[in-house]
């Protein structure tokens, strides 16, 4: 019987494609879900939430 590693050809380069492909199946909602991945996007991402946010604050006082 043989131990030879099922995946010695699986590349850098196609596992991350693979990869990909799965995570673009994915909606955002279950991306977010996964443990650890809201922290890192809502830290990234900060600036640009409150960007939106203060815009659109900007937009409702304007037209109320």
């Amino acid at each position: 019987m043989t131990n030879a590693d099922p995946y010695a050809d699986l590349t850098n380069e196609k596992f991350d494609s693979i990869l990909l492909e799965i995570v673009g199946e994915q909606s955002s909602g279950q991306l977010l879900a996964i443990e650890g991945v809201y922290e890192i996007l809502s830290e990234h991402f900060n600036d640009a939430v409150l960007e939106d946010w203060d815009a659109g604050r900007e937009l409702a006082e304007v037209t109320n």
